[in-house]
């Protein structure tokens, strides 16, 4: 996490040198193009992470965002972040794992034998949540932030029954993007 740290300073560093020369709008696609895949390349197997290993990370990420609107070096970026529809770190783990578990439920990744168990194999009586992912529990802190602990969690906790009912896997993200944007960036999972 310290090296894709780095790699997103010096970025920030060449931006810093082009900001007066370009306009917001174009230090925003500048930043999506150049930043977010750092921030987002396999980031469900990192992404649980304590936060103590995430910070670099996430000043980072805010150091971009002042830089893009022009703040001051310690000015909150909160209401840029909901403003312009910008996921913060933790955020966007939630959003790739609500992906995953969206993929997993309607069958659109490659098959995972038991990777998730649903509740209906576990409980005897038919339940709401029945056709619902089944969390495990764990004493183990490792294991406790694992994917297969952690994202059933996640499921429950951040997305509302009606994006999950969604059919079309475009629309669940931009329902879902628009849904956690409004979220504090500072989110704990």
């Amino acid at each position: 996490l310290q090296s894709i740290s780095l790699k997103i300073n010096k970025l920030i560093g060449i931006f810093y040198n082009i900001k007066n020369k370009l306009s917001r709008s174009a230090l925003k696609i500048l930043y999506n193009a150049f930043i977010y895949p750092y921030l987002t390349y396999c980031i469900l197997l990192w992404g649980h992470c304590p936060n103590s290993h995430l910070n670099c990370l996430h000043v980072s990420q805010k150091r971009a965002i002042r830089l893009i609107f022009n703040l001051k070096p310690y000015s909150h970026t909160r209401s840029f972040f909901v403003e312009h529809n910008i996921l913060s770190l933790s955020c966007l783990y939630i959003y790739f794992t609500a992906i995953f578990v969206y993929k997993f439920l309607n069958n659109l990744l490659p098959p995972f034998s038991n990777f998730y168990i649903y509740s209906n194999s576990v409980q005897i009586l038919n339940t709401r949540h029945s056709s619902v992912i089944y969390p495990f529990k764990t004493r183990l802190k490792l294991i406790a932030t694992s994917l297969k602990i952690l994202s059933p969690k996640i499921w429950q906790l951040y997305v509302p029954t009606s994006i999950r009912n969604i059919t079309d896997l475009y629309n669940f993200k931009i329902k879902l993007r628009s849904r956690l944007s409004l979220l504090d960036p500072d989110t704990i999972i």
